[in-house]
């Protein structure tokens, strides 16, 4: 089976034009058509609203469900920032919310799925500024994924490793058993830096990856990735 993954922090809705449209982030969504949608920033982080995405028409101006959680503060429909939709035909079993070691707020979510009775899980993150703490939340995020049983899993966000530096996600790579290909995403409009990383790993492979061009609706490119599930024995 194949899943097309897209991760894309879309900057709470600000474009590289500095103007704020949610249609247009939805729009491009609907144009791409993935599978999931592994979305980072889709929340203000203060403010009595702070969720950036209309969550009643959301389902109709993307073809995509949200997965949202109660655990969410403050009228957010996202787990520190990070947020799942779905096509049709995709289930969502368990979702687990996990709080990264940071000065500020930063969190992963793990949502297990289902797709045409195959399971898999998909991991979003959105990790610190600052080297160490990226470790430590790498170190997190990896420990949590080798503690379950082994399953399909797809891992994606922003790293914001801006010098590309493996050694913060080798114990990540180690885990999943495969490496992150680094491909330019920001600034979009003239891509300079791989924040934007998918990985794939304990029965998933990545059979193609690309950066999704000319999209100015965030100030980082959409990153679509096209993984194969195997079947869990």
């Amino acid at each position: 089976m194949i899943v097309r993954a897209l991760s894309w922090n879309i900057h709470k809705c600000v474009g590289s034009d500095q103007k704020r449209c949610s249609t247009r982030i939805l729009s491009t969504i609907k144009e791409i058509s993935p599978d999931i949608a592994i979305l980072q920033e889709v929340d203000r982080k203060v403010g009595r609203k702070r969720a950036t995405l209309p969550i009643n028409d959301l389902e109709q101006l993307s073809g995509m469900r949200a997965i949202l959680s109660e655990a969410c503060p403050n009228r957010s429909i996202g787990w520190r920032g990070n947020l799942l939709l779905v096509k049709p035909g995709i289930v969502c079993l368990k979702q687990t919310n996990i709080s990264l070691p940071s000065l500020e707020p930063r969190g992963a979510v793990i949502w297990e799925l289902e797709k045409d009775g195959l399971s898999f899980d998909a991991v979003g993150m959105h990790l610190g500024l600052l080297g160490i703490n990226r470790r430590r939340q790498v170190g997190a995020i990896a420990s949590v994924i080798a503690m379950k049983a082994p399953i399909p899993t797809i891992v994606a966000g922003d790293s914001n490793d801006w010098w590309g530096k493996s050694m913060e996600f080798s114990v990540l790579e180690n885990v999943l058993g495969s490496q992150a290909i680094k491909l330019k995403t920001f600034p979009a409009k003239k891509p300079i830096f791989a924040l934007d990383r998918t990985l794939a790993g304990r029965g998933a492979h990545i059979e193609d990856q690309q950066v999704i061009r000319n999209v100015t609706a965030s100030d980082h490119l959409p990153l679509l990735t096209e993984i194969r599930i195997d079947e869990v024995s």
